[in-house]
């Protein structure tokens, strides 16, 4: 499982420092750029934001420049090497990959919600025994189409289905607002392996519940994957130096586990998706809690 550190030999970067705000980093790797340095800067576990260098031979002179930048910040060289650049205020450069902030195709996330928000629609537009046979191709009700026809997908992809408006937006809503943060803060790469672990777990629960009282039932949705991101921010919330934007919110974890017993009350609901998700996402948010590496600014 990667670390979210970022080790010094890691594709031949070396940290130089942090400053205090995203702004102030794209502006000063604008200008180390610009003295043709290859520099990049991504947010870091606390507030502040890293700056790395590309090699060993930049970082002295590097560490000089970030120095005299601490000094006077406001240097107008210092803004006209962004101007010139053209800095996005989109995204960060990262080790050679762009960070996305929002909805963009290139992000896995995205192309979640949109897959999700198609096959919704897809409900709504195709002819009845269309959708059926859609639904019997990404439906997890027997475990012999995965063992015998190897349809290996079909362990993930109940949570592209929806049943009504309600459902999907809802979903929608909650996994943008539970996975952005982490896909900000952590990668696209590490936040999509742990929404497949969830989806694989919620997903499994489900079905061997079902299996085992012999009451095989289509069920879908993201709520599985939703409960497995507040699970896992929330057992991560327990670390007092994480950044605020990757915090959550106060007492929604509690709220959220209060919803997975209230659906045992109620028809219709796949609890046991809820269930699964919830507790791998509390269990390894507990065991990341203790492995973030977060580097800290010396006085």
């Amino acid at each position: 499982m990667a670390e979210l550190e970022i080790r010094p030999e890691d594709n031949g970067y070396r940290l130089i420092g942090l400053l205090p705000n995203r702004q102030l980093a794209l502006t000063f790797t604008d200008y180390l750029t610009g003295l043709g340095l290859k520099a990049l800067t991504r947010p870091s576990l606390s507030e502040a934001w890293e700056i790395y260098v590309k090699d060993d031979l930049s970082l002295t002179r590097a560490q000089r420049e970030l120095y005299a930048f601490a000094q006077d910040p406001l240097n107008p060289k210092y803004r006209q090497a962004s101007w010139q650049k053209g800095a996005s205020v989109k995204s960060e450069k990262v080790l050679g990959r762009r960070v996305p902030l929002s909805f963009s195709l290139k992000s896995p996330l995205s192309l979640i919600e949109l897959a999700c928000a198609l096959l919704y629609l897809a409900s709504l537009l195709l002819p009845l025994d269309l959708w059926q046979g859609v639904l019997l191709t990404l439906s997890l009700t027997s475990f012999a189409d995965v063992t015998e026809g190897f349809e290996l997908w079909r362990l993930f992809t109940p949570i592209l289905l929806h049943f009504g408006l309600m459902h999907v937006a809802f979903n929608l809503v909650m996994f943008e607002a539970m996975g952005r943060a982490m896909e900000r803060y952590m990668g696209a790469k590490r936040t999509l392996l742990i929404v497949l672990v969830i989806a694989l777990v919620s997903n499994l629960s489900q079905f061997l519940f079902s299996a085992y009282f012999g009451q095989y039932a289509l069920f879908g949705g993201l709520s599985g994957v939703v409960y497995g991101l507040i699970g896992y921010r929330g057992a991560l919330s327990m670390r007092a130096d994480l950044p605020a934007g990757l915090k959550l919110p106060p007492g929604l974890l509690t709220v959220c586990a209060v919803f997975v017993l209230l659906g045992f009350f109620l028809s219709g609901v796949a609890n046991f998706c809820h269930v699964g998700g919830i507790v791998i996402g509390v269990l390894w948010g507990l065991y990341d809690r203790g492995r973030l590496v977060v580097h800290r600014i010396r006085r």
